[in-house]
Order: C-alpha cells, then structure tokens, then sequence
C-alpha cells in the first residue's frame, strides 16, 4: 500500500516536468509587410512571458512582454520594421523556467526544411537527459565585453539564451552646433546623430522663438533760431536803420520760415510715433518717458503726446 502511495506522488511530481514550453508562427515564409504572429503555449496559466524577434544578422529587432492567459501568450511583428531579409528567429522564456525555445521564420525568401527546425529548448531534466550547452551558460564569454554567462551578461535572458551578445536597441546621441543669431524672431541650430541610429526619438528641438532688443532712437528735438538783440547806444539814424532791417527780416522770417513751419500736430508727430513702437516692442510708459525727457523734450510736452496716443 506504501508503494503504491510512493508511486502516486511520483507521477504527480513528474506531471510539471513533462510540461514543455513551444512557440509556433502563422506560417513559415513571409513577404516585406507581412504580420508575424507567433504564440507561446505551455508556460503555466499567468506567468509572464518574454517573446524576443532576432533578425537574420542576430541582432534584436523586437521585444514583447506578456501574460499567458487561457494556456497562451501571442505576440506580433511587423516586417517592415527591418529591412534584412533571409532567416529570423523568434525566442521564448517564462517565469518559473530555465526554458527557452526558438521558432525560425523566413522574410523575402522561402525557407528550406534545414532552416524549419521545430522548436528547440531544454526543460527541466529527469529521466537523465543531458544538459544542452548554450551561450549564456559555457562559462565563455563569448562576446568579448568581459562578462560571462546569465545572470552577469546583460545580453543573457536566461542560461538557455543561445546568444550572449547585447543586442539592444541602437541609443541615439546627437551632438548641435550653437543657436543662430535672432533673425526674424527665429533661432535655429542642427543636430546630427553621433550613434547614427536612424531613429529621432530623443533628437532636440532646432528651432526656437526668440524677441530681438531693438532700441529705438528718440527723434531730436529741432532748436528754435533765436533773434540777437543789439547791445548798447546807437544814434537815432543807426536805430531807424536797424528797426528798418528788423522789421524787413521780420516778415521775411514770417513768409519764409513761420509760414513754412508744418502744423503743430506734424511737429511732434516723430515723439508719438516714437511712443507707438517702443510700446509695441514692450517697453513701458515710464522707460519712455525718461528717454525722451533725455532727448531734450519737456515733460508737458511728453505727457500732452501720451493722452493723444
């Protein structure tokens, strides 16, 4: 009776170990394009599962992560991702195992039945099945970047991991000359990938806005001519004659000069038009103010032209 109780748990003990993960794709061959679909089966129900798509030059074109639900996990690949053509393969692992299986696949061009091999991997040996050697567990580093074997080398998913080197995604590094001067109300600038990733994920910004600091001159204010006023006695004949060129200069000053003289809007129509486009270029009242009060302008004149604007 002991025996058979014995046996009982044995068999319930080698149930797990005869459980082996495989992956499977759609079909074999497919054309620039074409959706991958490969699905993984007999991982247990809610582990996580990690799908890896490796093009024919062994290099990782894509990565899904995934939980097995209703016995299956699937995950797709789009094939215009890449441009390599010949074999892919696709590689599985779970949680809870050291297993990892592969699928080969074949892109623009048709596979041969060596390049279809069914899914490979190891399980859990019992019954003293021999343990495959893999990459990630030869105790060789076989990628030359000083790390060996799962869990050391970052390019390891796990002991089974056939591929030991860090095929991870190209990592841009873009380098930009200075900012162009404001022109405009624009900067500009170029930035070039040092990596060459062909990817513009994190590439930074080559234009900007930017406000030019114009100063704009205040108008000069135009002198009044002044008459001189004779000094000192003169004999009433030198009066009479200097009254006479007065008066002659005097009205030809009015006919020549005061007639002339534009209206008093047009004088000071340069201070408001001053006033109007340091206002636009953002300056305020008071910094104007003091500007053209530098200039030589009186202040009622200044604030006579505020209320007018």
């Amino acid at each position: 009776m002991s025996r058979k109780i014995f046996l009982f748990f044995l068999f319930l003990a080698l149930i797990p170990a005869a459980i082996s993960i495989s992956i499977d794709t759609d079909k074999p061959d497919y054309s620039s394009g074409d959706l991958v679909t490969a699905t993984v089966t007999g991982c247990g129900e809610g582990s996580i599962t990690f799908v890896r798509f490796i093009n024919s030059g062994g290099i990782l074109v894509d990565l899904h992560q995934g939980t097995i639900t209703e016995g299956k996990f699937s995950a797709t690949y789009d094939t215009d991702s890449d441009p390599s053509e010949g074999t892919y393969n696709v590689k599985a692992t779970c949680t809870g195992s050291d297993e990892e299986v592969t699928k080969n696949f074949c892109v623009d061009t048709t596979c041969t039945k060596a390049d279809t091999p069914a899914d490979t991997g190891t399980t859990g040996g019992t019954g003293g099945g021999t343990s495959k050697k893999y990459q990630c567990n030869d105790k060789i580093d076989n990628d030359k970047d000083g790390k060996i074997d799962f869990p050391n080398d970052p390019g390891c998913t796990s002991k089974n991991d056939n591929e030991e080197k860090d095929s991870l995604v190209c990592k841009e590094s873009w380098v930009c000359t200075e900012w162009t001067d404001c022109k405009n109300e624009k900067q500009t600038r170029t930035c070039a990938d040092e990596k060459k990733c062909g990817t513009t994920i994190i590439k930074p910004g080559t234009s900007i806005t930017c406000k030019t600091d114009k100063v704009i001159p205040p108008p000069q204010q135009t002198k009044k001519p002044s008459l001189q006023q004779p000094e000192g006695g003169f004999p009433w004949i030198i009066t009479i004659l200097i009254v006479s060129i007065v008066i002659i200069a005097g009205a030809l000053l009015y006919f020549l000069v005061i007639r002339k003289r534009p209206p008093h809007d047009t004088v000071y129509s340069p201070v408001r038009n001053y006033m109007r486009n340091a206002q636009k270029e953002g300056y305020t009242r008071q910094e104007i103010e003091q500007s053209l009060l530098n200039k030589g302008w009186k202040k009622e004149v200044v604030d006579q032209q505020f209320q007018q604007i």
